[in-house]
């Protein structure tokens, strides 16, 4: 039950039960390898199904509308006198389907270009005008990507006017940075092919989404033998259209290609209000914020802090730069600022405005506190939702106004192969920030008329923090989460709850621990979400949201100390995010600082340190439904931990105690206060920090998966040393 769940009242429903979660397999180790296959898996695994739209709704919400100067019929008949199509209304340059025809691949598919330049020649008579794009086939490299993509698509519409900027001038390779629309070939219609198809043309989306931050959607086109589906993507869902044949429907094929070519960069998916430069031989971006009174103020980044958020298609898509407002002399320390640039779900506050609530309340409940209580969260400089052609940036706009149509059927995409169960090793580390997505029981991942849109904002903060997981002293990682605590106490005392708490949103600067990304925190007495999907950081989440049930309700094996000893009732009530579940976060945080590293003075991992590790943190190993709650009733074993991490161990283990204390204590009886178990809990968690910082000498912290790769490395010499040495006896 609850830990104090007031008698639901009309204005007050409770949250939906009958949730369980699914983590998103970009934010594991698997996808940070570096391997294509375990890459296309996991982002195929992510999207799970996508919504089938008629051409008709493709053509009228997702293709860039046509010029008016454009006539499809008019078109087609210039075509025919230009020989591109034949009297009868054939492409000439298609004498067979492409499965009857003995020619390699990309020779077949050659004639595309043919009849896409005759197209855009007859169309720029009309328009009196060149294209925007050209066509290019049978590229004779991969494109360049400022990650690891070492994919190539069969051809791509590449921007005349290049936005890319190359940093090598002899180089002529393309970038994907040019590309809007990937195609993908294939001969034959089986169903194999269809299959291949769809995954490079899904992992092609995705390149273009997850390296570009001046990109907000993309477009696809899959042909097998004559069938042509369409695709597009963009933060809040990516669909596929019906297929058409572009021997016998050739009126649909012209249009495709009159409204891509000739559209400009918005709608072609570019950001205007962000620009690549080049500044000291290395790629940056300017980005506007709107001024009231005279032009934009731009700021200029410095480095991409972090862009983990943007590896899923769907979802947030967060970047965090380091930036400084741009001016004509050099910027100096106190210029830089850090820009949050993401896509919020667009029935949730942006979070400075959530902020501000939070302050609100806080000054109901504590007046003179609120000073105090902003030195725990980000100082916000300025915010705005992001406006494209004077109109406010979000994914029904990309859609233009016109939402997936009700009825549209789901298409299952099917991955390559399961991911192994075997552990990784991530060329980045396995640091978990990624929120995990939970849905109900029963509903597709996308379903017709519940696309759950995005709205595009950024926020300038005056701050720039390290988060837990950069921090390399563990008496720092305690000093910031002593403080951090401070922020989440008053949010609770304030009637507030995070829920993300994780190792990247608890940030250090200037020597204090602050709280933020609070995007997804809601205040105790608001209804619940409109929509199904609730989150979390999947490794910190507390056990209960895991499983979406009160797991201490009818568990006897912890008795509560408290004086108080009410009538237990087997009746599980629904369930509810508390404060108590923020607190168990932070508990997670700290559990996982103490087992994804080790002391950098003596690099060594303890006996079974990584079994206990991957039970603690298993990331989307987790079947659904299945909590780690047998690991938060366990103590954590001190020969698993390297020596000087014990002390802290310890006082970790008496926070774990306490909080089981506390959750039994609230889910004694539906009339049972959390906020007494909340205080309680919060008390015993500054007094543990205290401690175990005092305890603390000097403990650098090193992730042990950079020890895994050297150990890794140092028996590889090892291995080749001995065979040379052996070859050399012969």
């Amino acid at each position: 039950m609850e830990p104090r769940t007031p008698p639901a009242k009309a204005s007050t429903p409770t949250a939906a039960p009958d949730t369980v979660p699914r983590s998103k397999h970009v934010s594991g180790p698997l996808f940070h390898t570096g391997d294509l296959t375990h890459g296309r898996t996991a982002v195929l695994q992510d999207l799970q199904h996508i919504p089938v739209v008629s051409l008709e709704y493709f053509k009228d919400a997702i293709l860039p509308p046509l010029l008016p100067k454009i006539n499809i019929a008019s078109i087609r008949k210039s075509l025919v006198k230009s020989s591109v199509l034949t009297e009868d209304g054939r492409w000439k340059k298609f004498s067979v389907e492409p499965r009857h025809d003995s020619r390699t691949e990309p020779v077949v598919f050659e004639s595309l270009k043919s009849i896409f330049d005759g197209i855009v020649s007859e169309v720029s008579d009309v328009l009196q005008r060149s294209s925007t794009l050209r066509l290019v086939e049978r590229p004779s490299a991969t494109p360049l990507s400022h990650r690891n993509n070492s994919s190539r698509p069969d051809a791509y519409l590449l921007l005349k006017k290049k936005k890319s900027i190359s940093i090598n001038q002899t180089g002529q390779r393309h970038s994907w940075d040019d590309i809007p629309v990937s195609f993908e070939f294939k001969k034959s219609p089986s169903e194999d092919d269809r299959v291949n198809n769809e995954q490079k043309i899904i992992w092609s989306l995705h390149s273009i989404m997850r390296d570009d931050p001046c990109r907000r959607s993309a477009f696809g086109v899959t042909i097998e033998n004559t069938e042509v589906r369409l695709w597009f993507t963009c933060r809040a869902l990516t669909v596929v259209s019906h297929r058409f044949d572009f021997f016998k429907d050739v009126d649909t094929l012209i249009h495709l290609f009159c409204s891509l070519a000739f559209a400009n960069e918005v709608e072609l998916g570019w950001d205007p209000t962000i620009e690549r430069v080049l500044v000291g031989g290395q790629i940056q971006y300017d980005i506007s914020f709107r001024s009231t009174e005279g032009p934009p103020t731009v700021y200029r980044t410095v480095e991409i802090i972090s862009d983990f958020g943007a590896d899923a298609l769907r979802g947030r898509g967060t970047r965090i730069f380091k930036a400084y407002k741009k001016k004509e002399s050099a910027p100096t320390e106190e210029d830089y600022v850090v820009i949050k640039d993401a896509w919020r779900d667009s029935d949730r506050m942006r979070e400075d405005l959530i902020l501000e609530k939070i302050f609100e309340a806080i000054a109901e409940t504590q007046p003179n506190k609120v000073d105090d209580a902003r030195q725990y969260f980000l100082t916000v400089l300025q915010a705005e939702d992001v406006m494209v052609d004077n109109e406010t940036d979000n994914t029904l706009r990309l859609l233009h106004g016109k939402d997936i149509p009700d009825g549209s059927p789901l298409h299952d995409v099917t991955a390559e192969k399961e991911p192994s169960q075997r552990s990784h090793t991530s060329s980045v580390g396995n640091i978990p920030s990624a929120p995990l997505q939970l849905m109900r029981r029963n509903l597709p991942a996308v379903k017709s008329g519940d696309v759950h849109h995005k709205q595009h904002f950024r926020i300038v903060f005056a701050e720039l923090g390290e988060p837990i997981f950069d921090l390399k002293k563990l008496d720092g990682v305690l000093q910031t989460l002593g403080d951090g605590l401070k922020g989440l106490e008053y949010m609770h005392i304030a009637g507030w709850v995070h829920r993300d708490i994780s190792a990247g949103n608890v940030l250090r600067c200037n020597g204090r621990g602050k709280i933020t990304d609070l995007e997804y925190a809601k205040a105790l007495t608001s209804a619940s979400e409109s929509h199904d999907v609730r989150t979390g950081t999947a490794d910190f989440m507390a056990c209960e949201v895991e499983g979406q049930k009160y797991l201490c309700f009818l568990d006897r094996s912890v008795k509560s100390t408290s004086k108080v000893q009410l009538p237990h009732t087997d009746i599980l009530p629904p369930f509810r995010f508390n404060p108590l579940h923020d607190l168990e976060s932070w508990w997670w945080v700290l559990t996982w600082v103490l087992y994804y590293h080790v002391d950098g003075h003596t690099e060594v991992l303890p006996s079974d340190h990584q079994n206990v590790y991957r039970s603690y943190f298993p990331g989307v190993n987790l079947p659904p439904g299945i909590t780690r709650f047998h690991a938060l009733r366990t103590r954590l074993e001190l020969t698993t931990l390297p020596k000087s991490f014990h002390s802290t161990a310890l006082w970790a283990n008496n926070m774990r105690a306490k909080l089981l204390e506390c959750y039994h204590e609230a889910e004694q009886s539906s009339e049972v206060d959390y906020k007494t178990p909340t205080m309680d809990s919060t008390e015993e968690f500054f007094g543990s920090l205290k401690a175990a910082r005092e305890a603390v000498t000097d403990v650098t912290l090193v992730p042990s998966h950079i020890i895994k790769k050297r150990n890794a490395d140092l028996a590889l010499a090892n291995d080749v040393g001995q065979i040379v040495s052996k070859r050399s006896r012969q």
